[in-house]
């Protein structure tokens, strides 16, 4: 596993890990290279070296590897699927055949610029924090020798403005929506609950007596780290909820015919159900939005929304504030200059 060696009166130790070698200087008697050979067997022999090796690889290569050997067994199904369509799309051919280890912060702002007249600055984004995950993962398991994303800055990414149905809207939109398509869309309209999130609900998830809905979801393909939040459960969502859970033997609780998880593409159900009720057409996502702007318009706490749609961040949470009914009227009058007195009083004459 490892030899010693003497050159130009110093003692050296020669080792090979993963397939490379390397040496290390480590005294200048025979003695001290015995004890230091001793020490590096027993490191390598229980892999207690942490030392990055470049390793030849493409970057189509790495970023296939990286889709099976963490995406898929960190990430949720619908962030794993996601993540192999933005590879796909975007970023492998680019990239392409590039050698992993050759490619340069100034390779990756080229692609940025690139890209940046053809998709939103939001969608860049997503892909360079794949970029970032996938390299940080590859000087982990020794790859690479560092990642060249530490010099990478995402795009600004201009604040944008959403849709949503009203309470009315909302109801007439569930009494047109195709049957085997309410129940999801009941969900999304009383949970606030992302799209991956309700097909990937599973039965053991949602807890009818305590009415509370456990959703656990990955970190969006940057972090390892699971995130867990309950969610709970409104009365008149609680009987289809209920209904859900009597069907069938699947794990999930709205499956597909054959009991798999369901595709989360639902353009076609929401179109049919906004044309048959007579209102514009919004994204399965505004659903989302629905159940946040109404539920900050009938009184509810900014704070506790954030819990329940799960925002890392308040200020994602604070988009919905201004719905408010008395939004900021009490804080406005937290301001007294003794304007009465000042009003009797005469104004200045202008001075000529």
């Amino acid at each position: 596993m490892a030899t010693i060696f003497r050159h130009n009166g110093k003692w050296y130790v020669n080792f090979v890990i993963r397939g490379e070698r390397h040496k290390r200087m480590v005294g200048r008697s025979k003695r001290e290279a015995m004890e230091a050979l001793r020490k590096f067997e027993a490191d390598i022999f229980h892999d207690r070296f942490d030392i990055p090796v470049k390793r030849k690889m493409t970057f189509g290569q790495l970023a296939r590897y990286w889709l099976e050997n963490y995406s898929k067994v960190s990430n949720a199904p619908s962030q794993y699927r996601k993540n192999g369509e933005r590879l796909a799309k975007h970023l492998i051919p680019y990239f392409s055949d590039r050698e992993a280890s050759h490619i340069t912060p100034r390779m990756v702002d080229e692609y940025k610029k690139s890209r940046e007249p053809l998709i939103q600055p939001a969608t860049i984004n997503r892909t360079l924090a794949i970029l970032r995950k996938m390299f940080n993962d590859a000087v982990r398991w020794g790859f690479l020798s560092a990642s060249p994303m530490k010099q990478v800055q995402q795009l600004r990414e201009p604040q944008k403005g959403f849709d949503y149905y009203s309470e009315d809207e909302v109801a007439l939109f569930l009494r047109n929506c195709p049957p085997d398509f309410l129940p999801i869309a009941s969900t999304a309209v009383y949970t606030g609950m992302r799209v991956g999130e309700i097909v990937g609900l599973r039965q053991k998830d949602v807890d009818l007596e305590r009415r509370m809905i456990r959703v656990e979801r990955s970190g969006g393909g940057t972090t390892k780290s699971k995130r867990l939040r309950y969610v709970p459960i409104n009365s008149r969502l609680l009987p289809i909820l209920r209904e859900c859970l009597k069907r069938g033997d699947s794990e999930h609780v709205f499956p597909d015919e054959k009991g798999r998880m369901r595709t989360i593409d639902f353009r076609s159900e929401m179109r049919k159900a906004a044309e048959s009720a007579g209102l514009r057409k919004i994204r399965f996502h505004d659903l989302r939005h629905t159940f946040a702007s109404n539920f900050v318009a009938k009184g509810g706490n900014i704070i506790s929304l954030q819990r329940i749609l799960g925002h890392s961040t308040i200020s994602m949470t604070l988009r919905y504030a201004h719905l408010a009914p008395d939004f900021m009227a009490h804080e406005i009058e937290l301001l007294n200059y003794d304007s009465a007195s000042s009003l009797n009083r005469p104004w200045p004459e202008a001075v000529n």
